[in-house]
Protein backbone atom coordinates (compact mmCIF):
# COMPACT_ATOMS: atom_id res chain seq x y z
CA UNK A 1 0.00 0.00 0.00
CA UNK A 2 1.27 3.61 -1.16
CA UNK A 3 0.13 6.48 -0.09
CA UNK A 4 1.16 10.44 -0.51
CA UNK A 5 1.05 13.64 0.96
CA UNK A 6 2.87 15.21 4.12
CA UNK A 7 0.13 14.03 6.20
CA UNK A 8 -1.96 10.63 5.96
CA UNK A 9 -2.45 7.24 7.80
CA UNK A 10 -2.19 3.15 7.60
CA UNK A 11 -4.18 0.68 9.03
CA UNK A 12 -3.76 -2.93 9.37
CA UNK A 13 -5.88 -5.27 7.26
CA UNK A 14 -9.26 -5.42 8.65
CA UNK A 15 -8.78 -2.85 11.23
CA UNK A 16 -10.70 -2.36 13.40
CA UNK A 17 -11.66 -6.23 12.84
CA UNK A 18 -8.52 -8.63 13.68
CA UNK A 19 -6.25 -9.01 11.48
CA UNK A 20 -5.06 -12.73 9.93
CA UNK A 21 -2.16 -14.76 10.74
CA UNK A 22 0.76 -14.45 8.51
CA UNK A 23 0.49 -10.89 7.61
CA UNK A 24 3.70 -9.97 5.84
CA UNK A 25 2.95 -6.07 4.24
CA UNK A 26 4.57 -2.86 3.68
CA UNK A 27 2.86 0.69 3.76
CA UNK A 28 4.71 3.56 1.94
CA UNK A 29 4.30 6.88 2.19
CA UNK A 30 6.16 9.44 -0.16
CA UNK A 31 6.11 12.84 0.88
CA UNK A 32 5.66 16.43 -0.97
CA UNK A 33 8.31 17.80 0.96
CA UNK A 34 11.86 17.19 0.32
CA UNK A 35 14.12 16.24 2.99
CA UNK A 36 15.66 16.36 5.21
CA UNK A 37 12.72 16.78 7.57
CA UNK A 38 11.07 15.30 10.52
CA UNK A 39 8.26 12.70 10.10
CA UNK A 40 5.88 12.29 13.24
CA UNK A 41 4.21 9.06 13.72
CA UNK A 42 1.32 8.47 15.31
CA UNK A 43 0.76 4.62 16.49
CA UNK A 44 -2.53 3.32 18.04
CA UNK A 45 -1.72 -0.47 18.81
CA UNK A 46 -2.89 -3.31 19.69
CA UNK A 47 -0.44 -5.78 18.31
CA UNK A 48 0.10 -9.51 20.18
CA UNK A 49 3.05 -9.22 22.31
CA UNK A 50 4.85 -12.49 24.55
CA UNK A 51 7.25 -12.63 27.21
CA UNK A 52 10.46 -13.26 24.75
CA UNK A 53 9.45 -9.95 22.63
CA UNK A 54 6.89 -9.59 19.38
CA UNK A 55 4.72 -12.05 18.50
CA UNK A 56 3.56 -9.10 16.02
CA UNK A 57 4.38 -6.07 15.29
CA UNK A 58 5.35 -2.85 13.14
CA UNK A 59 8.62 -1.66 12.20
CA UNK A 60 9.41 2.15 11.16
CA UNK A 61 11.97 2.38 8.17
CA UNK A 62 13.69 -0.96 9.41
CA UNK A 63 14.05 0.17 12.83
CA UNK A 64 12.50 -0.61 16.18
CA UNK A 65 9.67 -2.68 16.21
CA UNK A 66 6.16 -2.00 18.04
CA UNK A 67 3.54 -4.20 19.89
CA UNK A 68 1.34 -4.23 22.77
CA UNK A 69 -1.53 -2.46 23.55
CA UNK A 70 -0.55 1.30 23.74
CA UNK A 71 -0.88 4.60 22.24
CA UNK A 72 2.28 6.92 21.30
CA UNK A 73 4.56 8.68 18.91
CA UNK A 74 7.70 8.32 17.63
CA UNK A 75 9.43 11.21 15.77
CA UNK A 76 11.67 10.19 12.41
CA UNK A 77 14.54 12.15 11.13
CA UNK A 78 14.50 11.31 7.37
CA UNK A 79 16.83 12.57 4.76
CA UNK A 80 14.91 12.01 2.10
CA UNK A 81 10.96 12.10 0.82
CA UNK A 82 9.87 8.92 2.06
CA UNK A 83 9.23 6.15 4.53
CA UNK A 84 8.24 2.79 4.97
CA UNK A 85 6.22 0.93 7.62
CA UNK A 86 6.50 -3.11 7.79
CA UNK A 87 3.55 -5.55 9.57
CA UNK A 88 4.34 -9.06 9.78
CA UNK A 89 1.90 -11.28 12.48
CA UNK A 90 2.81 -14.80 13.28
CA UNK A 91 0.58 -18.07 12.90
CA UNK A 92 -1.52 -17.42 16.34
CA UNK A 93 -3.49 -15.35 18.46
CA UNK A 94 -4.55 -12.21 16.17
CA UNK A 95 -5.33 -8.80 17.97
CA UNK A 96 -7.44 -5.35 16.68
CA UNK A 97 -4.23 -4.94 14.78
CA UNK A 98 -3.20 -0.73 14.26
CA UNK A 99 -4.09 2.48 13.38
CA UNK A 100 -1.02 4.99 12.63
CA UNK A 101 -1.01 8.16 11.23
CA UNK A 102 1.91 11.00 10.72
CA UNK A 103 2.55 13.91 9.91
CA UNK A 104 5.71 16.53 8.56
CA UNK A 105 6.86 18.64 11.72
CA UNK A 106 9.30 21.40 12.17
CA UNK A 107 12.31 21.36 14.40
CA UNK A 108 10.43 24.20 16.65
CA UNK A 109 7.03 22.76 16.72
CA UNK A 110 8.87 19.32 17.59
CA UNK A 111 10.68 20.63 20.85
CA UNK A 112 7.36 22.80 21.47
CA UNK A 113 5.09 19.79 21.37
CA UNK A 114 7.79 17.54 23.28
CA UNK A 115 7.44 19.73 26.13
CA UNK A 116 3.69 20.43 26.30
CA UNK A 117 3.20 16.80 25.47
CA UNK A 118 5.21 15.77 28.26
CA UNK A 119 3.70 18.10 30.76
CA UNK A 120 -0.02 16.51 29.83
CA UNK A 121 0.75 13.41 30.06
CA UNK A 122 2.23 13.11 33.49
CA UNK A 123 -0.80 15.12 34.86
CA UNK A 124 -3.37 13.16 32.74
CA UNK A 125 -1.90 9.22 33.17
CA UNK A 126 -2.69 6.50 35.34
CA UNK A 127 0.02 4.07 36.84
CA UNK A 128 -1.71 1.19 34.63
CA UNK A 129 -2.65 2.82 31.96
CA UNK A 130 -1.26 3.71 28.56
CA UNK A 131 0.66 7.19 28.69
CA UNK A 132 -0.51 9.16 26.23
CA UNK A 133 2.38 11.04 23.73
CA UNK A 134 5.15 8.42 24.85
CA UNK A 135 6.04 5.43 23.20
CA UNK A 136 4.32 3.15 25.30
CA UNK A 137 4.28 -0.01 23.31
CA UNK A 138 8.02 -0.49 23.22
CA UNK A 139 7.47 -0.43 26.92
CA UNK A 140 6.50 -3.91 27.17
CA UNK A 141 9.51 -5.48 25.82
CA UNK A 142 11.18 -4.36 28.92
CA UNK A 143 10.86 -6.43 31.76
CA UNK A 144 12.26 -4.18 34.70
CA UNK A 145 9.42 -1.42 33.70
CA UNK A 146 6.67 -4.44 33.84
CA UNK A 147 8.14 -5.08 37.03
CA UNK A 148 8.27 -1.63 38.43
CA UNK A 149 4.88 -1.31 37.51
CA UNK A 150 3.66 -4.69 39.06
CA UNK A 151 4.93 -3.72 42.36
CA UNK A 152 4.01 0.29 42.47
CA UNK A 153 0.28 -0.87 41.09
CA UNK A 154 0.06 -4.18 42.43
CA UNK A 155 2.17 -3.84 46.31
CA UNK A 156 2.69 -0.59 47.46
CA UNK A 157 -0.42 1.66 46.18
CA UNK A 158 -2.68 -1.47 47.96
CA UNK A 159 -0.84 -0.65 50.77
CA UNK A 160 -1.05 3.07 51.02
CA UNK A 161 -4.71 2.55 51.11
CA UNK A 162 -5.04 0.23 53.50
CA UNK A 163 -2.47 2.55 55.38
CA UNK A 164 -4.52 5.86 54.65
CA UNK A 165 -7.67 4.23 55.39
CA UNK A 166 -7.16 3.35 58.59
CA UNK A 167 -4.98 5.67 59.96
CA UNK A 168 -6.78 8.60 58.79
CA UNK A 169 -10.30 7.28 60.09
CA UNK A 170 -8.72 6.30 63.40
CA UNK A 171 -7.26 9.65 63.82
CA UNK A 172 -10.89 11.49 63.16
CA UNK A 173 -12.35 9.01 65.81
CA UNK A 174 -9.33 9.46 68.53
CA UNK A 175 -9.53 13.48 68.24
CA UNK A 176 -13.08 13.49 68.83
CA UNK A 177 -12.49 11.82 72.03
CA UNK A 178 -9.95 13.63 73.50
CA UNK A 179 -11.10 16.88 75.34
CA UNK A 180 -8.65 19.37 76.17
CA UNK A 181 -7.99 23.19 76.35
CA UNK A 182 -5.86 22.47 72.80
CA UNK A 183 -9.02 21.49 71.80
CA UNK A 184 -8.28 24.04 68.37
CA UNK A 185 -5.64 21.43 67.20
CA UNK A 186 -8.15 18.84 67.35
CA UNK A 187 -9.99 20.97 64.98
CA UNK A 188 -6.87 21.04 62.65
CA UNK A 189 -5.76 17.53 62.76
CA UNK A 190 -9.17 16.37 62.25
CA UNK A 191 -9.90 18.61 59.10
CA UNK A 192 -6.26 17.07 58.08
CA UNK A 193 -7.19 13.51 58.40
CA UNK A 194 -10.13 14.10 56.78
CA UNK A 195 -8.75 15.51 53.45
CA UNK A 196 -6.05 13.03 53.18
CA UNK A 197 -8.91 10.37 53.55
CA UNK A 198 -10.43 11.90 50.62
CA UNK A 199 -7.36 12.03 48.24
CA UNK A 200 -6.81 8.43 49.07
CA UNK A 201 -9.98 7.52 48.08
CA UNK A 202 -10.44 9.62 44.67
CA UNK A 203 -6.50 9.79 43.72
CA UNK A 204 -5.48 6.84 44.99
CA UNK A 205 -8.43 4.16 45.07
CA UNK A 206 -9.41 5.46 41.34
CA UNK A 207 -6.13 4.26 40.41
CA UNK A 208 -5.99 0.90 41.95
CA UNK A 209 -9.76 0.55 40.43
CA UNK A 210 -8.07 0.75 36.89
CA UNK A 211 -5.67 -1.53 37.71
CA UNK A 212 -7.43 -4.08 39.28
CA UNK A 213 -10.26 -4.42 36.85
CA UNK A 214 -9.30 -1.80 33.83
CA UNK A 215 -12.10 0.47 34.23
CA UNK A 216 -11.09 4.30 34.54
CA UNK A 217 -13.81 5.77 36.73
CA UNK A 218 -13.21 9.35 35.66
CA UNK A 219 -13.60 8.60 32.05
CA UNK A 220 -16.83 7.14 32.26
CA UNK A 221 -18.49 10.20 31.90
CA UNK A 222 -18.06 13.65 31.96
CA UNK A 223 -19.50 14.39 35.65
CA UNK A 224 -17.18 12.11 37.28
CA UNK A 225 -13.96 13.33 35.04
CA UNK A 226 -14.46 16.83 35.93
CA UNK A 227 -15.44 15.85 39.85
CA UNK A 228 -12.61 13.78 40.85
CA UNK A 229 -10.21 16.38 38.97
CA UNK A 230 -11.57 19.00 41.22
CA UNK A 231 -11.80 16.79 44.32
CA UNK A 232 -8.18 15.77 44.12
CA UNK A 233 -6.43 18.92 43.22
CA UNK A 234 -8.21 20.83 46.30
CA UNK A 235 -8.16 17.90 48.62
CA UNK A 236 -4.25 17.66 48.29
CA UNK A 237 -3.90 20.96 48.24
CA UNK A 238 -6.54 21.93 51.49
CA UNK A 239 -3.88 19.06 53.10
CA UNK A 240 -0.80 20.96 52.59
CA UNK A 241 -2.49 24.31 53.85
CA UNK A 242 -4.25 22.67 57.19
CA UNK A 243 -0.78 21.46 57.68
CA UNK A 244 0.54 24.54 57.30
CA UNK A 245 -2.25 26.45 59.57
CA UNK A 246 -1.77 23.87 62.12
CA UNK A 247 2.12 24.56 62.01
CA UNK A 248 2.05 28.60 62.24
CA UNK A 249 -0.59 28.42 65.20
CA UNK A 250 1.36 26.21 67.44
CA UNK A 251 4.19 28.31 66.48
CA UNK A 252 2.15 31.75 67.62
CA UNK A 253 1.21 30.07 70.67
CA UNK A 254 5.16 28.89 71.93
CA UNK A 255 6.07 32.93 70.99
CA UNK A 256 3.00 34.04 73.35
CA UNK A 257 1.99 31.78 75.61
CA UNK A 258 0.10 34.05 77.90
CA UNK A 259 -2.02 35.14 74.56
CA UNK A 260 -2.64 31.07 74.07
CA UNK A 261 -6.30 30.87 75.16
CA UNK A 262 -7.14 33.69 72.67
CA UNK A 263 -4.79 32.46 69.71
CA UNK A 264 -5.92 28.67 69.96
CA UNK A 265 -9.80 28.33 70.32
CA UNK A 266 -12.23 25.89 68.40
CA UNK A 267 -13.96 28.84 67.10
CA UNK A 268 -11.29 30.24 65.26
CA UNK A 269 -10.12 26.89 64.14
CA UNK A 270 -13.10 25.66 62.37
CA UNK A 271 -13.71 29.40 61.06
CA UNK A 272 -9.84 29.33 59.59
CA UNK A 273 -10.46 25.22 58.46
CA UNK A 274 -14.00 26.53 56.62
CA UNK A 275 -12.22 29.36 55.64
CA UNK A 276 -9.17 27.78 53.86
CA UNK A 277 -11.52 24.90 52.18
CA UNK A 278 -13.75 27.58 50.17
CA UNK A 279 -10.58 29.49 48.85
CA UNK A 280 -8.88 26.71 47.40
CA UNK A 281 -12.00 25.02 46.48
CA UNK A 282 -13.29 28.17 44.99
CA UNK A 283 -9.60 28.82 42.79
CA UNK A 284 -10.04 25.31 41.40
CA UNK A 285 -13.00 25.63 40.34
CA UNK A 286 -11.48 26.45 36.75
CA UNK A 287 -10.36 22.49 36.78
CA UNK A 288 -14.11 21.79 35.72
CA UNK A 289 -14.37 24.11 32.71
CA UNK A 290 -11.18 23.09 31.34
CA UNK A 291 -11.08 19.01 31.92
CA UNK A 292 -13.24 17.24 29.81
CA UNK A 293 -13.63 13.63 28.35
CA UNK A 294 -11.67 13.86 24.78
CA UNK A 295 -11.16 12.02 21.91
CA UNK A 296 -8.00 11.94 19.82
CA UNK A 297 -7.60 12.74 16.10
CA UNK A 298 -5.36 10.07 14.23
CA UNK A 299 -4.18 7.57 16.12
CA UNK A 300 -6.21 8.53 19.19
CA UNK A 301 -9.41 8.40 17.34
CA UNK A 302 -10.43 5.36 19.50
CA UNK A 303 -8.79 6.58 22.76
CA UNK A 304 -11.17 8.39 25.32
CA UNK A 305 -9.69 9.69 28.40
CA UNK A 306 -10.14 12.72 31.11
CA UNK A 307 -7.87 15.30 30.04
CA UNK A 308 -7.62 18.74 29.60
CA UNK A 309 -8.67 20.87 26.85
CA UNK A 310 -6.67 24.02 26.60
CA UNK A 311 -2.89 23.62 26.54
CA UNK A 312 -2.33 26.99 27.32
CA UNK A 313 -4.41 26.81 30.18
CA UNK A 314 -2.57 23.55 31.46
CA UNK A 315 1.41 26.00 30.84
CA UNK A 316 -0.48 28.06 33.08
CA UNK A 317 -2.07 26.57 35.48
CA UNK A 318 1.14 23.85 36.36
CA UNK A 319 3.38 26.58 37.67
CA UNK A 320 0.40 28.12 39.51
CA UNK A 321 -0.33 24.59 40.94
CA UNK A 322 3.23 24.27 41.86
CA UNK A 323 3.54 27.27 43.97
CA UNK A 324 0.35 27.32 45.71
CA UNK A 325 0.30 23.48 46.72
CA UNK A 326 4.11 23.16 47.56
CA UNK A 327 6.25 25.92 47.47
CA UNK A 328 4.39 28.57 49.26
CA UNK A 329 3.53 25.95 52.17
CA UNK A 330 7.50 24.72 51.79
CA UNK A 331 8.41 28.24 52.90
CA UNK A 332 5.46 28.92 55.54
CA UNK A 333 6.75 25.26 57.31
CA UNK A 334 10.13 25.94 57.12
CA UNK A 335 9.59 29.41 59.21
CA UNK A 336 6.85 28.06 61.18
CA UNK A 337 9.43 24.99 62.13
CA UNK A 338 12.22 27.21 62.84
CA UNK A 339 10.59 28.72 65.96
CA UNK A 340 9.41 25.42 66.75
CA UNK A 341 12.48 24.43 67.60
CA UNK A 342 14.13 27.07 68.17
CA UNK A 343 11.61 27.15 71.07
CA UNK A 344 12.28 23.70 71.92
CA UNK A 345 16.03 24.39 72.19
CA UNK A 346 15.10 27.16 74.90
CA UNK A 347 12.46 25.15 77.30
CA UNK A 348 15.48 22.61 77.27
CA UNK A 349 18.09 24.26 78.47
CA UNK A 350 15.21 25.70 81.16
CA UNK A 351 14.60 22.29 82.17
CA UNK A 352 17.87 21.86 82.51
CA UNK A 353 18.41 24.63 84.63
CA UNK A 354 15.23 23.77 86.60
CA UNK A 355 16.61 20.02 87.49
CA UNK A 356 19.69 21.85 89.43
CA UNK A 357 16.72 23.04 92.09
CA UNK A 358 15.33 19.78 93.32
CA UNK A 359 12.00 21.61 94.68
CA UNK A 360 11.77 22.59 90.81
CA UNK A 361 12.72 19.37 89.32
CA UNK A 362 9.11 17.22 89.22
CA UNK A 363 7.24 20.50 88.09
CA UNK A 364 10.02 21.27 85.48
CA UNK A 365 9.96 17.68 83.64
CA UNK A 366 6.04 17.63 83.33
CA UNK A 367 6.49 21.03 81.60
CA UNK A 368 9.28 20.11 78.96
CA UNK A 369 6.97 16.99 78.19
CA UNK A 370 3.89 19.14 77.42
CA UNK A 371 5.73 21.52 75.51
CA UNK A 372 7.84 19.51 73.84
CA UNK A 373 4.71 16.70 72.57
CA UNK A 374 2.98 18.65 70.16
CA UNK A 375 5.53 20.99 68.95
CA UNK A 376 7.92 17.81 68.57
CA UNK A 377 4.82 15.75 66.46
CA UNK A 378 4.15 19.27 64.11
CA UNK A 379 7.84 19.21 63.66
CA UNK A 380 8.09 15.53 62.35
CA UNK A 381 5.03 15.59 60.66
CA UNK A 382 6.47 18.89 58.32
CA UNK A 383 9.96 17.03 57.87
CA UNK A 384 7.76 14.00 56.25
CA UNK A 385 5.75 15.85 54.55
CA UNK A 386 8.32 18.17 53.23
CA UNK A 387 10.56 14.36 52.43
CA UNK A 388 7.94 12.81 51.01
CA UNK A 389 6.55 15.94 48.30
CA UNK A 390 9.53 17.51 47.41
CA UNK A 391 10.80 14.83 44.55
CA UNK A 392 8.15 15.16 42.97
CA UNK A 393 8.60 19.18 42.91
CA UNK A 394 11.73 18.62 41.52
CA UNK A 395 10.65 16.56 39.39
CA UNK A 396 7.93 18.95 37.54
CA UNK A 397 10.27 22.17 37.64
CA UNK A 398 13.14 19.78 35.93
CA UNK A 399 10.91 18.40 33.32
CA UNK A 400 9.37 22.33 32.56
CA UNK A 401 12.94 23.32 31.39
CA UNK A 402 14.33 19.57 29.67
CA UNK A 403 13.73 17.74 26.69
CA UNK A 404 11.77 14.20 27.29
CA UNK A 405 13.94 11.26 26.70
CA UNK A 406 13.39 9.84 23.09
CA UNK A 407 14.69 6.43 23.37
CA UNK A 408 12.53 3.74 25.01
CA UNK A 409 15.35 2.66 27.55
CA UNK A 410 15.65 6.37 28.93
CA UNK A 411 11.49 6.91 28.22
CA UNK A 412 10.46 3.86 30.30
CA UNK A 413 13.58 5.02 33.47
CA UNK A 414 11.58 8.37 33.38
CA UNK A 415 8.07 7.21 33.33
CA UNK A 416 9.25 4.61 36.43
CA UNK A 417 11.19 7.21 38.47
CA UNK A 418 8.12 9.80 37.98
CA UNK A 419 6.10 7.02 39.64
CA UNK A 420 8.00 6.14 42.52
CA UNK A 421 7.96 10.04 43.51
CA UNK A 422 4.39 10.19 43.05
CA UNK A 423 4.00 6.96 45.37
CA UNK A 424 5.98 8.60 47.72
CA UNK A 425 3.71 11.91 47.41
CA UNK A 426 0.69 9.47 47.55
CA UNK A 427 1.96 8.21 50.84
CA UNK A 428 2.26 11.66 52.47
CA UNK A 429 -1.41 11.36 53.23
CA UNK A 430 -1.44 8.12 54.84
CA UNK A 431 1.38 8.07 57.48
CA UNK A 432 0.72 10.99 59.35
CA UNK A 433 -1.62 8.90 62.58
CA UNK A 434 1.48 6.46 62.93
CA UNK A 435 3.84 9.78 63.18
CA UNK A 436 0.68 10.87 66.25
CA UNK A 437 1.74 7.05 67.94
CA UNK A 438 5.64 7.81 67.56
CA UNK A 439 5.77 11.43 68.84
CA UNK A 440 2.44 12.36 70.47
CA UNK A 441 2.98 10.56 74.07
CA UNK A 442 -0.21 11.34 75.15
CA UNK A 443 -1.58 10.81 71.86
CA UNK A 444 -5.61 8.30 72.18
CA UNK A 445 -5.68 9.54 75.25
CA UNK A 446 -8.51 12.18 76.15
CA UNK A 447 -6.05 14.53 77.39
CA UNK A 448 -4.07 16.73 75.19
CA UNK A 449 -1.16 15.60 72.32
Amino acid sequence: MEIVGDTGYFLSPGYPQKYAPYENVVYKAHLRSPGPQWVRIYLSLDLQNGASGCNDYVRINNGRRFCGRGEGYHDVFLEGAEFSVLFRSDYVIEWTGFNVSYKVITDQERVKDKALETLEARRNSTNNSTLRFVDYASFTELPFYLTAQFVMNGVVNPLIIVAGLLGNSLTIVVMSRITSKSSCYQVYLMALAASDLAVVLTEIGSDWLFFQFGVPLDAANVVLCKTRTWMVYSFGTLSSWLLVATTVQRSLAVLRPLNVNVICTTRRARGLVISIAVVIFAMHSNLIRTFDITQRQGAYANKTSCAVINDDFLAVWSVVDLLVSSLVPFGLLGASNAILVWTLARSLRHARRQLNAAQQAPRGGKRVEKVSSLSMTLVMLSLVYFLLTSPVCVQVMLESNSEPPTDRISMATHVVILDVWRCLWRASFAVNFYLYLLTGSKFGTRRTI
